[in-house]
């Protein structure tokens, strides 16, 4: 019997998509109850909205600055009442041209600080989401003062913040929840530096995982070689060979409980409980060749399993 429950985030501008099913075997009697929460801590602690919404407009000012001093050159902005009021009559709405690197890189990383920014002060995920709309609407009025408020941007950087930024905080959370070992606290720290400096600022740290049917985990890193030979027959017979080095890093994290043992219980959850990311690419010896980023997100669902240990095992 297997339980599975996936869903994907991808660049590809993708919807969101949740999807969670199960299968049950063995019928018994079951006990229903909810998943534990992505924030719990060894003390009581509570949201920190005031905080959340002054680093949101930190990370606003700080992209404002960058606006005017790289792309802008400190040129004039145009902070003048006829372009705001252009925005504000909807005259300056429609889809911007950017680059691919503007729109689908910078922007992504913008979307995820803001998520980010909410969800490192123990905002819910609905309300993290709030504030990634937030920013990303500051960001297109007040920001980029100059440019036209984009459609295109409105909807893929709060999108990309929660399909990025949530997968980031599940893998934050589950090294902050091991052993208090210097490798779990840097990893912590690398995927949610928000979320850590709060965390030292208020003296929290978070429950350590109690026991292996507490949460559930994959890791996979893989690097091979490969080597290709193609035969072109155009103008003439010829051969190409490639040599590229391929990588791959995954992880998937389900925090219910006995996920993948024995087990008569039903969860509820809806705290982004089942999460993964992964990245693939290829290179050669001019670079890059190939790259893959792919994000997994369940926010919301309900689990069952079903399960019992067979007398073999």
């Amino acid at each position: 019997m297997r339980v599975f429950a996936s869903s994907a985030f991808k660049w590809q501008l993708l919807p969101l998509l949740g999807i969670c099913g199960f299968w049950s075997a063995h019928a018994r009697a079951e006990t229903t109850l909810r998943a534990p929460d992505t924030f719990e801590y060894q003390k009581p602690t509570e949201k920190n909205y005031l905080r959340a919404v002054l680093e949101l407009e930190a990370l606003t000012t700080v992209s404002v600055v960058w606006y005017v001093i790289d792309v802008r050159h400190g040129a004039d902005v145009d902070y003048h009442w006829p372009v705001f009021e252009r925005k504000l009559t909807g005259r300056a709405l429609g889809h911007d041209d950017n680059g691919f690197g503007t729109n689908f890189r910078g922007h992504a990383l913008g979307g995820s600080a803001y998520y980010l920014s909410a969800r490192g002060n123990h905002l819910s995920i609905a309300e993290s989401f709030g504030f990634a709309v937030a920013g990303a609407t500051l960001w297109e009025y007040f920001g980029e003062i100059g440019e036209v408020v984009s459609v295109n941007d409105l909807i893929f950087t709060p999108f990309s913040g929660i399909g990025l930024g949530e997968p980031l905080t599940q893998l934050a959370t589950f090294f902050d929840r091991q052993s208090p070992t210097l490798l779990h606290r840097v990893l912590g720290t690398l995927f949610g530096p928000i979320e850590s400096i709060n965390d030292a600022l208020d003296g929290q740290k978070l429950r350590r995982v109690s026991g292996p049917d507490d949460e559930w985990h994959r890791f996979v890193f893989a690097v091979a070689p490969t080597f290709t030979r193609r035969d072109v027959r155009a103008h003439g017979s010829s051969r190409e060979d490639t040599a590229d080095v391929r990588l791959e890093i995954s992880e998937r994290l389900a925090r219910l409980r006995n996920y993948d043992g024995p087990s008569e219980h039903t969860e509820w959850f809806d705290d982004g409980n089942l999460s993964g990311m992964s990245l693939r690419a290829a290179f050669r010896a001019h670079g890059v060749s190939d790259f893959a980023l792919e994000t997994n997100l369940v926010p919301f669902g309900i689990f069952r399993r079903s399960a019992r240990r067979t007398p073999s095992e």
